[in-house]
């Protein structure tokens, strides 16, 4: 039975806010509080009125980082005015000669309180008719006194409610419509204001706010209420370019009516075709529901999606049987799409033509490809082998992982993995299996007649998704494929395929790394215990999984690692990173640490023989205990001087650690290249040398190098933009060289890529740039972004919640600074959520903590004292004033670049927590305070109301910042809007038609890998990466001096940089980086006529031997020849400009 309580509690909560902040309890209510102290959102203040002083205060606290961007700060108010007027801007038809308008407004009246003594002020609604308003000629509108008794004879007025003490009902004389007229393309655009022209009252006058028009909202329409608003289309001039001609076609239903000036627009009774409306408003607390877009799901007869009924297939027919009604109806559903094609608006234009056919062969492509990959399961015994083992350990890991977050809100462990082994809880959702069907021939790598390398692997594959669509499961499916296909396959071309670095999986931001190595853990176990029960099969290298990211992170040594874990036993913070990244078992859901984020008892351990760390769930039953595990507990590796030496079998990383090949490199593991095997220490590369670690190893042996990763996983790909794209795209160069596999025949396998995002725009240049590989989009988009077949819009139900999209509010309160509307929202929310948690706990706590969203860490940082004081104290105020419960808040978390890296896993935990609070039980978050670093990969399903504190600077960042609330419950966004900036007042007058296609407005990314500045700066250290990591006798510290200019690899490397330049920015501009780099060559072996090693980090100290460094870290003022940098991040500092007049 459909159950509406959560968005009943939403909307009770955005009901007081908006009493709150505008107003009105009621028509005629009453208040004792200045009209314009109570209220700050939706007033028009009489002409000249100065801002008071107290709102020139700014936000700021602190400094910025390179995390969201530096603050802005506002214009200065020192002489500015409140705003006066408001209205609309639209076009009508150019037939029409007359419109009508309401205006209206409350107005408050100072008024002596005869019982108690004293003043108080009452409300006085407010209304006006205008009628029969000329638009016929071109022009300034002659402006119309909201009066009868002086309005022009052709113009109708009917005031209401002007009856009060002294009032005659004639209107207002000091209030007008004021307005112009243009002609544009065959129709009148015209402007139309409600100016407050009263006298504003002196400063010591008690009464002043009586001048002032409060709750005010104008409507427009037509005599008859006929659709005379003509849709706006300013797109058509710039629709050479085929994205915005697409665009167009796909949110051909999303139309503009109106633009606000001060205010939000907003419109009603659409005809039909969807280019005409009867009615324009004025809105000052705009909203807009997004629905959702939700994976297909309907009956498609015959299909089993099931990961469990799938792993058991017994034949490979039964597989093909089971999935096939997928692929049927897909082409089913394409040919319907061909027969809409040649109809309008398809047909309409030639444009309209090619856009249509383009869009329709994409998904043919599609269809294509995935029944290519359905036939090579059907007739390729491994591929079926592997799809098996995939579905199994999907199956596993999902149940499990169910459980085990059941057990984590329970603190204890309940029931077992079957109580969730169910249908819905293993089914895989259509698009999922289908990206997985995609990418199965690249993977298999089975090239077709004529073909050298399977055309497929040669494709950067982009999942496009919306946030919360279960992106993640589509990949981890085809990563636990490509695990088991490799172990079957066995070796290419004398490369060993029994161990080795499989799958690279990137991201950008360290907190979503974190998260999504909790989650891909799961995976790893199951295959593990897969792999445990039949070695002979599936190998006897253990499945693991690693993660490398920054040394703030995750220590770098293992020494390190055993210091930091003294540390945390002592109670102390880690000097630099913990290998403490999993705070419970993902097997069961044990906790692993204590709320302080203190390791329980043996969960972490460092191995000091074999100079490992190791993680093991203290739970006695589970797999990975130290009993049942052969003392080794969990299949992870956190430290990176462990990582090169367990080579584990899929690693997590952050883009900017590439940065380290040129100056580690032990980072050769990664790609494959070991020259020794030891059972104690594991995989070691040349670069290891003779001691690794001060070690003397007694068991190495000599082995073969391992086949390199198959499989690159690039997740929020929108994020791998602007500089850091840019240094991405040239270290690129390099990983794609040591990836590749050189074949008995001379062939060169490249790693498969793949990626994914929820917002995407111009993706095609992007890949190029980055991958210098062509793109193909899943799932593709149909001719309507409402139905994609694997997506569909979600139709909102009022009284389901299930059905409920993200509900996105917007405040401007013009005349107030930013902080005071901060305070003011933020207690408002925290007080009417409390009242809804006595109401019903349940329904209220997706919206009972308070997520802030800053777009700079100055701007938290000012966010952060409010809360600790003003929004207390405004707590107290609403409870005593305004009958809302007490709410007693905790002092606000923090989601950013300063939380030490060990705390992150334990805040994510404490985020889950529900309300109402529980003595002897962990606190919920009250309010959680977060920059970027929340945009992407925050799982919390249960967040639900998040306050947005100024336009982001992209609406990519919009979407996936705001994204995080709402994904299992109704998500409700404010956003508070900068009424000074001019991006933000912008964003506010267009309000409903920017939510109503969000996507649509993504910016554009740009990535210049080839550029002059960014050569500069990062050419050096690929060359030097290739050189040191794929080099013969290159990888150690001192063999730097072993380069010889001769070399045939020398040569090969240079080509191969220089040809990536050609493909991207031409021959004439690839000549330049050739002669660069044979520059560079020259200079390197003169460098190494005397003693050379890579790098020197200590500043001060001379090199043993007196030695040349061939790399400094850019930023320090390290020894070296060729300045590096130490991340992909780094940039120049910003400069500052300035223009002068002066001769």
């Amino acid at each position: 039975m459909p159950d509406s309580s959560k968005r009943e509690s939403r909307s009770r909560i955005l009901k007081a806010l908006e009493r709150e902040l505008m107003g009105p309890s009621s028509t005629d209510e009453v208040i004792t509080e200045f009209p314009t102290t109570r209220y700050v959102v939706g007033r028009l203040a009489p002409l000249k009125s100065e801002i008071p002083e107290l709102e020139h205060d700014q936000i700021a606290a602190g400094n910025d980082d390179d995390e969201g961007g530096e603050y802005e700060p506002q214009p200065p108010l020192i002489g500015g005015f409140s705003p006066s007027s408001m209205g609309l801007s639209f076009l009508i038809s150019q037939d029409t000669q007359t419109m009508n308008a309401r205006a209206s407004w409350g107005d408050y009246r100072r008024e002596k309180d005869e019982s108690k003594g004293g003043t108080y002020w009452k409300r006085y609604q407010r209304s006006v008719s205008v009628e029969t308003i000329p638009v016929d000629t071109i022009g300034k509108l002659k402006p119309i006194a909201l009066s009868k008794s002086i309005a022009p004879a052709s113009i109708i007025i009917t005031p209401e409610g002007f009856r009060g003490p002294g009032e005659n009902g004639d209107g207002d004389a000091h209030v007008f419509l004021e307005g112009v007229v243009h002609h544009i393309d065959g129709a009148k655009a015209i402007s139309l204001f409600l100016v407050n022209r009263r006298p504003k009252g002196d400063d010591s006058d008690r009464a002043k706010d009586q001048q002032w028009l409060m709750q005010p909202k104008l409507e427009l329409f037509s005599a008859e209420k006929t659709p005379i608003f003509v849709a706006k289309d300013f797109d058509r001039e710039i629709s050479q370019d085929p994205e915005i001609t697409t665009a167009n076609m796909l949110y051909r239903d999303a139309k503009e009516f109106a633009t606000g000036h001060g205010v939000a627009a907003g419109w009603d009774g659409v005809n039909a075709t969807r280019d005409r409306a009867s009615v324009l408003f004025t809105d000052f607390i705009p909203n807009s529901e997004v629905p959702s877009l939700i994976a297909q799901s309907g009956d498609i007869p015959d299909l089993n999606l099931d990961m469990w009924q799938l792993s058991r297939c017994s034949s490979p027919t039964d597989v093909f049987n089971a999935i096939e009604p997928l692929l049927s109806a897909y082409d089913q559903w394409i040919k319907d799409r061909k027969q809409d094609a040649k109809n309008a608006p398809f047909v309409s234009t030639s444009e309209n033509r090619d856009t249509a056919k383009v869009l329709i062969e994409a998904c043919e492509d599609a269809a294509r490809r995935m029944r290519e990959g359905l036939e090579l399961i059907k007739n390729e015994s491994k591929a079926f082998e592997a799809f098996l083992f995939a579905n199994y350990v999907m199956w596993d890991q999902r149940i499990h992982a169910i459980w085990a977050g059941r057990n984590r809100d329970k603190g204890q462990i309940v029931g077992a993995p079957t109580d969730f082994d169910m249908p819905n809880n293993r089914t895989w959702r259509p698009f999922q299996m289908g990206f997985i069907l995609l990418n199965i021939a690249s993977m298999v790598n089975k090239p077709k007649t004529g073909e050298k390398i399977a055309s497929d692997r040669k494709l950067v594959d982009l999942l496009w998704f919306p946030t919360g669509g279960g992106k993640t499961e589509a990949y981890l499916g085809l990563a636990a494929f490509t695990l088991a296909y490799r172990r079957l396959r066995g070796d290419v071309n004398g490369l060993d395929s029994s161990a080795g670095v499989t799958i690279i999986m990137r991201y950008t931001l360290r907190l979503l790394t974190v998260q999504q190595f909790q989650r891909a853990t799961a995976l790893i176990c199951a295959c593990e215990l897969v792999r445990k029960s039949d070695p002979g099969k599936w190998g006897y290298e253990p499945f693991k999984i690693g993660l490398w990211v920054g040394k703030a992170t995750t220590p770098n040594d293992a020494k390190a690692s055993g210091k930091a874990l003294e540390d945390l036993e002592e109670g102390k913070k880690p000097r630099d990173g913990s290998p403490v990244q999993l705070v419970s078992c993902p097997r069961c859901g044990t906790s692993l640490v204590t709320p302080q984020g203190k390791p329980e008892n043996q969960t972490y351990d460092f191995d000091n023989a074999r100079l490992r760390t190791l993680v093991r769930c203290p739970n006695p039953k589970c797999e990975f205990c130290a009993r049942r595990s052969n003392d080794q507990g969990l299949p992870v590796v956190v430290v990176d001087d462990e990582i090169y030496r367990e080579c584990p079998s899929l690693v997590i990383a952050t883009v900017d650690k590439f940065a380290r090949m040129p100056f580690k490199g032990e980072t050769q593991a990664l790609f494959g290249l070991r020259d020794r095997y030891s059972p104690t220490y594991g995989h070691l590369t040349p670069a290891h040398g003779e001691k690794p670690n001060q070690r003397v190893v007694k068991d190495d042996q000599p082995a073969r190098r391992l086949v390199p990763p198959e499989l690159i996983i690039q997740d929020e790909l929108h994020l791998i933009s602007g500089p850091l794209g840019t240094m991405v795209g040239l270290y690129e160069t390099a990983v794609d060289f040591l990836t590749r596999i050189e074949t008995e025949t001379g062939v060169s396998v490249p790693a498969k890529i793949i990626a994914s995002t929820a917002t995407i725009r111009r993706a095609r240049e992007q890949i190029r740039q980055l991958y210098n590989r062509d793109l193909a989009i899943f799932p593709a988009s149909g001719l309507s972004s409402k139905d994609s077949f694997f997506a569909k819009e979600q139709e909102i139900k009022e009284d389901d919640d299930k059905t409920a999209g993200r509900l996105y509010v917007g405040l401007n309160a013009p005349g107030s600074s930013t902080k005071t509307l901060l305070v003011r929202v933020y207690a408002a929310l925290l007080a009417a959520g409390e009242a809804e948690i006595t109401r019903d706990h349940e329904a209220a706590d997706p919206y009972a903590t308070v997520v802030g969203y800053f777009n700079s860490l100055r701007a938290l940082g000012g966010a952060r004292r409010l809360v600790e004081d003003d929004i207390k104290k405004r707590l107290r105020y609403l409870a005593q004033q305004r009958g809302f419960p007490q709410r007693y808040i905790n002092d606000p978390d923090e989601l950013t670049s300063r939380l030490d890296s060990w705390r992150i896993p334990g805040l994510l935990k404490r985020l889950d927590n529900k309300f109402p609070r529980e003595k002897d039980k962990q606190y919920p978050v009250d309010v959680l305070l977060a920059t970027n670093m929340i945009s992407v990969g925050v799982d919390i399903d249960r967040l639900g109301l998040m306050v947005v504190t100024g336009q982001p600077k992209s609406t990519s960042e919009y979407i996936q910042a705001t994204s995080r609330v709402g994904r299992k419950h109704p998500g409700l966004v404010i956003t508070m809007y900068n009424w000074l900036g001019t991006r933000d007042l912008s964003h506010y007058e267009h309000f409903r038609a920017y939510h109503a296609a969000l996507y649509r407005y993504v910016e554009a990314i740009s990535v210049t890998p080839f550029s002059s500045r960014a050569l500069d700066r990062g050419l050096l250290g690929a060359f030097a990466a290739m050189q040191r990591l794929g080099g013969q006798n290159m990888a150690r510290e001192v063999q730097a001096q072993n380069f010889d200019p001769a070399l045939p690899s020398t040569d090969l490397m240079i080509t191969n940089i220089t040809l990536r330049a050609a493909d991207l920015v031409g021959k004439k501009n690839a000549k330049l980086v050739n002669d660069r780099l044979m520059s560079s060559r020259d200079d390197w072996a003169h460098y190494a006529d005397d003693l050379l090693r890579y790098s020197w980090l200590k500043s001060g100290e001379r090199p043993p031997n007196n030695s040349r460094v061939l790399l400094k870290t850019s930023g320090t003022d390290n020894e070296g020849q060729w300045t590096t940098p130490g991340s992909l991040r780094e940039v120049e500092p910003t400069a500052a400009f300035y223009l002068s007049d002066e001769e």
